[in-house]
């Protein structure tokens, strides 16, 4: 650090005076110095308990500021990951001197500072360090073997075993080139697997035997130890009792040589054939490498949580290391070329676009600063080998906290350029259209999903006088039968009819002439009149009759909050977009598009706000979000049992204008009345009468899409791959799905819903055997699901069904089929089709079915995930799970039965591969009303499903996309390789993955329209 006395710069001072340590123990964190060292550390914390630790280094004279501030890799990483994921609070002094704390310095900057490098962004005083839980006894173990034995075969073992098994285990591998102890005169390599086992040494010898009976461990290769003398012993080797804690206060290092170091990531094992290759490429020189395994805690947190984004996906990272004594010119130039040749080899089987870095492991060879006119540019060089998808977000923290730079070195965080910053993107946005209230475009008032056909951005036509006019865009086909003339006066907005415009001569029409777009012909369609802005989203009717939602707008931050559900994601560390589009008009989009595409922002489409990750509404990259929630027309056709309806609609308000013209008619889509038509439907749709006519996606006849290029395409100029995709494969991954035309379903008038409940001392879990082998197989117009939860000490299981007859019917089927449940008629009430859907939302079948049409809804933290069931789970499976349901308040399982017309369709039919085979789906959630307390539950989340691994669906294990789960996998937020992708998306999609990455070439191939999901291109060359 520079520090700066009166204008000249003073030598780099050492923080070393800075290193008092503050443990409590009973509240179990510790205020560390940035000047104290991490031995410093260890040793305080065990002079205040046993069994309290901190998940950092093995280096005991490794300073605190440094270590935690690069991310801070240990051997506890994998229970608890790294320092900087237990950083509760800091200390900062910034470029204008100021000291700030967490709250003080604001989210942005202490996620900064946690990954990112503190030294880029101020000077760390201390940190605030959350202490972790050890057991008394902690066991610890050294096997060597030579390549000329079995090494390489517990190489390979290792690279499986190593990220994957228990998370109290850490095994690192030393691989150095030696001489040969068996044939004098030659050189061989020597593997040396040190571990770290929280636990004795007998359940590590167990553990082993079974996962890794090539490594060979007994029970004499192991230590018992506490977990301050492991932090010696990985110093000095030295057993118990032999070397005293207090050297950890030693500052002075041992002893100091020349050295080189380098590192990498590995996320595919390397072959025998790759290892014994590298054996003979490293006893050329003298270089070694240190494999650390990730997997376990590493693998659960987000990319994105810390700057530090080296997570899910890696299986091990590389440090290189060479030392040497010889500080001549030539000895330098030797080691330092010895260890970039075995860097360039290892090209082929590590990490690549970009090629993975560990910055606490910092090596200038990857790009150097020299803070020009090309400053950012140079910096992206490295940063993005450091820090991935994290670099623009750390770019965009300096810019604010230091835009001169005063904080710098060789590879520091640049500030982005001062013609960057902040970029106006109002200019662009306007094109949107203007200012004007609801009812303004013309295309909303006509016949058809009201969308405009001209596919041009857009143009415009006057309606009206010359004075206290405004321009609205223009249809390019035909004008319809009806317009609205919106005439200002002062702030109101008042609405007029017209007469036909057709024959007006005070319209003007301007036709497009943008090739290729869909043109769409009306039919005699019924227009169901939706409020144009909901109250209960946007209460303030002055300012929510913007279409451009800035910063500063006052309609801002009700409508980024109206359709958030998952409170995890709306906090003041969230992300936020430059601006917010609330298109009245399909052009409004179309422009969206091209503005955003031409600043280089991303775009996050949303409906209804529904997305469990976020990412309707959410990046780590400058975005804008176009939230569809004004496009929202339902057009029902009964003659021709069709509808149209917009994308921001809810399945509410498709349910109500569906009742609201027939009694007979439905659509099988999703039970929640809040969701999105837009997300719900491209990602599958799976609702109570999808066994009788499948998903909403299957029952998809047309659709209209705004493509990469802004142009709107309907099926037929789509074509067929493209309109296949979007059809469960997620539409946000094409361009923006502006409508869908529906096949309405035959329903019939009376339907029959039966509730009843069991606990588990009322012999729930012998019901739930019987319902696994029954639900399936019964006829398609029953649904009978189950629904599994927690509390009072008990497990309680809902059995609900929906079945499309009378009671009576049902009883009888129910006696034949499933007579253990005792169903009587008192447990039933036979309804309507849209009273059942009032039911299954939770309302009461009375209420008035203007309930539907409520789009504000109730938020709750919460963690979903989901599986898919091909066996039936064993009894004693159930009762497992029910011992892990009881550890969380509110968790339960929702049990969807498959068959019926589920069975019958293609598994390649659409984008959506559950098909045949399934028994049944499950949903696991669990809700939290406080969000100090996510990552408890969200660790409860995911021990129990991986409790559910051995019951569940297989190679894959596959997933539901409208339960979306980042956990699978994520993508780089550049170009993301097919590979990666793979590994959640072969979840979601199975064999139809691919296909999907193939039309996704075909229509984005430069991946405009993306998130940490979506589906990726293939890279040059590759089909």
């Amino acid at each position: 650090m520079l520090i700066s006395n009166g204008g000249i710069s003073s030598p780099k001072r050492s923080l070393f005076n800075f290193r008092s340590i503050d443990v409590n123990a009973e509240a179990g964190y510790a205020w560390a110095q940035a000047g104290a060292t991490l031995g410093e550390l260890y040793y305080r914390i065990s002079e205040k308990s046993e069994t309290l630790g901190f998940p950092a280094g093995i280096c005991p004279t490794v300073g605190v500021g440094g270590h935690v501030s690069g991310g801070g890799y240990g051997n506890l990483l994998r229970k608890y990951g790294l320092a900087v994921d237990n950083v509760l609070d800091a200390l900062i002094v910034d470029v204008n001197g100021k000291l700030l704390d967490r709250k003080t310095m604001g989210e942005d900057l202490f996620w900064a500072i946690r990954g990112g490098g503190g030294g880029s962004f101020g000077v760390i005083l201390s940190y605030k360090l959350k202490l972790v839980p050890v057991p008394e006894t902690v066991t610890v173990f050294r096997v060597m073997s030579y390549t000329e034995s079995n090494a390489t075969d517990v190489v390979l073992k290792w690279q499986e075993v190593a990220p994957s098994t228990v998370d109290d285990l850490w095994m690192r591998m030393l691989v150095q080139p030696v001489s040969s102890p068996t044939k004098k005169g030659t050189k061989t390599v020597r593997i040396s697997v040190l571990g770290q086992y929280l636990g004795n040494s007998n359940q590590l010898v167990s553990v082993l035997g079974k996962e890794f009976p090539e490594l060979g461990l007994k029970k004499e290769d192991c230590l018992e130890m506490s977990w301050i003398e492991s932090v010696v012993w990985w110093n000095d080797g030295s057993t118990p009792n032999t070397t005293k804690p207090e050297v950890l206060l030693d500052r002075n290092l041992d002893q100091a040589s020349f050295g080189k170091r380098k590192s990498d990531y590995m996320q595919t094992p390397i072959s025998r054939e790759g290892l014994e290759s590298l054996w003979n490429k490293m006893i050329e020189g003298k270089t070694g490498l240190v494999f650390n395994p990730y997997g376990g805690k590493m693998a659960q947190i987000p990319a994105s949580d810390a700057p530090f984004p080296h997570r899910t996906g890696n299986l091990f990272k590389i440090q290189y290391s060479v030392n040497w004594d010889d500080g001549g010119e030539e000895a330098i130039n030797m080691y330092l070329n010895q260890s970039r040749v075995l860097y360039s080899f290892m090209t082929p089987f590590v990490s690549k676009n970009p090629r993975s870095a560990f910055l606490n492991y910092r090596d200038l060879d990857i790009g150097v600063n020299d803070f020009g006119k090309d400053s950012y540019e140079q910096g992206k060089v490295y940063g993005l080998m450091y820090f991935n998808d994290n670099f623009d977000r750390l770019v965009k923290v300096k810019t604010a906290v230091d835009p001169e730079n005063f904080f710098r070195n060789e590879q520091s965080i640049p500030p982005l350029p001062k013609k960057s910053r902040n970029p106006d993107v109002s200019p662009c946005l306007s094109e949107v259209g203007p200012d004007v209230g609801p009812g303004a475009s013309a295309t909303d008032t006509g016949t058809g999903p009201g969308a405009s056909a001209t596919g041009a951005v857009p143009g415009f036509s006057t309606i009206g006088d010359d004075s206290g006019t405004v321009e609205t865009p223009s249809r390019a086909d035909k004008l319809p039968s009806r317009a609205v003339r919106i005439e200002t006066q002062g702030p109101r907005v008042v609405q007029s009819e017209l007469p036909n415009t057709q024959s007006s001569p005070r319209v003007e029409q301007i036709v497009a002439d943008t090739p290729g777009d869909a043109e769409f012909v009306g039919g005699e369609q019924t227009i169901t009149e939706l409020p144009n802005r909901p109250s209960d989203i946007v209460p303030n009717s002055n300012s929510s009759n913007e279409i451009i939602l800035t910063r500063t707008s006052s309609a801002y931050p009700s409508v980024l909050d109206s359709s958030i559900q998952n409170l995890t994601f709306s906090n003041n560390s969230t992300p936020k977009p430059e601006a917010i589009i609330t298109p009245f008009d399909e052009s409004h989009v179309q422009a969206a598009v091209i503005c955003s595409k031409k600043n280089g922002l991303q775009i996050r489409i949303r409906s209804g706000g529904h997305d469990y990750e976020g990412l309707s509404y959410v990046s780590r990259a400058p975005f804008i979000i176009i939230d569809l929630f004004n496009l929202r027309s339902i057009d029902v056709d009964i003659k021709n049992e069709s509808a149209w309806v917009k994308s921001g609609a809810t399945l509410g308000e498709v349910y109500y204008s569906i009742a609201q013209k027939s009694k007979v008619y439905g659509f099988p889509a999703g039970t929640c009345p809040t969701v999105g038509v837009g997300g719900h439907i491209s990602g599958g749709g799976i609702g109570t009468i999808f066994r009788k006519y499948g998903l909403a996606s299957d029952n998809v006849i047309d659709a209209r899409i705004v493509n990469v290029n802004g142009r709107i395409l309907d099926r037929k100029s789509m074509g067929e791959e493209l309109f296949w995709a979007i059809r469960g494969g997620g539409g946000s991954s094409f361009g923006v799905i502006l409508a869908w035309k529906l096949r309405l379903v035959p329903i019939p008038p009376t339907v029959t819903v039966c509730d009843i409940s069991k606990t588990k001392e009322q012999g729930a879990t012998k019901l739930l055997l019987k319902w696994q082998n029954i639900a399936d197989k019964l006829p398609e117009e029953l649904f009978l699901h189950s629904v599994i939860g927690s509390g009072d000490n008990t497990i309680t299981v809902e059995f609900g069904s929906l079945f499309l007859g009378p009671v009576e019917t049902l009883l009888q089927l129910m006696h034949d089929s499933f007579p253990e449940l005792s169903l009587k008629r008192s447990h039933c009430t036979e309804m309507s089709w849209i009273q059942s859907v009032l039911d299954s939302a939770g309302y009461s079948i009375h209420e008035s079915l203007e309930i539907l049409l409520k789009r504000r809804q109730f938020s709750i933290f919460f963690k979903a995930k989901s599986d898919f069931v091909t066996e039936p789970i064993s009894e004693a499976g159930l009762e497992g799970l029910w011992q892990r349901l009881l550890e969380a308040y509110i968790s339960f399982l929702i049990l969807t039965p498959y068959g019926g017309k589920m069975s019958e369709i293609s598994d390649s039919e659409t984008a959506f591969p559950h098909r045949q085979g399934n028994i049944y789906e499950i949903q696991y959630m669990v809700t939290w009303g406080d969000g100090k307390d996510t990552e408890k539950y969200v660790g409860f989340m995911r021990r129990l499903y991986a409790y559910m691994a051995p019951y569940v669906s297989k190679s894959p294990r596959a997933a539901y996309l409208n339960y979306r789960d980042l956990d699978l996998g994520r993508n780089n937020n550049g170009n993301t390789s097919y590979a990666q992708a793979s590994i959640w998306g072969l979840k979601y999609f199975k064999n139809n993955f691919r296909r999907l990455v193939h039309v996704k070439t075909l229509v984005d191939p430069g991946n405009f329209f993306r998130n940490e999901q979506s589906i990726p291109v293939f890279s040059s060359g590759r089909k």
